[in-house]
């Protein structure tokens, strides 16, 4: 999908919303999407269930679907001073357009593989064939359970 809209509502175990996102993202054809919605005023242990909702899909012929061309490398997670989770890497553009921006998202899982936070930068205006370095921090009060050997990173780029 080139693009689309969509609505993430949350509900608590006896099915009240509790909480309700909407954004904007794309997905490329095979690929996957992370909904990550960082600093949400929702504690996360009074979440049961949440609805997906994707509207106004703007669908592009494979033919003509451009593939986001940026690729993260140096990947390294670690616990610094404070308690606090830093991910650092090198996102490049590997293409002959410019990105006006990379949102770079780090998906936190636990020993079983479920994932348990997700914290995003952005980086802004990736020259073609450039690249920069990112930093992701996930504060100290977010990090128990984490198993830093399953954190994933996703990219999502606009052009």
């Amino acid at each position: 999908m080139k693009n689309f809209d969509y609505t993430l509502n949350v509900f608590d175990s006896s099915g009240v919303k509790i909480g309700s996102f909407s954004g904007n993202s794309s997905i490329a054809p095979s690929g996957k999407r992370v909904v990550a919605i960082v600093a949400a005023d929702v504690d996360a242990k009074n979440i049961a269930r949440t609805d997906l909702g994707v509207m106004n899909p703007e669908w592009s012929p494979l033919v003509e679907y451009h593939v986001d061309g940026v690729n993260v490398a140096d990947v390294k997670s670690q616990i610094i001073t404070g308690g606090k989770v830093y991910v650092s890497g090198t996102v490049t553009n590997n293409v002959s357009s410019a990105a006006k921006k990379v949102t770079i998202t780090a998906v936190f899982r636990n020993k079983e593989s479920r994932i348990v936070n997700a914290s995003t930068t952005t980086v802004d205006s990736l020259s073609p064939f450039s690249k920069k370095d990112f930093e992701i921090f996930l504060t100290p009060d977010q990090t128990t359970l984490l198993d830093l050997a399953r954190t994933e990173i996703v990219t999502e780029v606009v052009r």
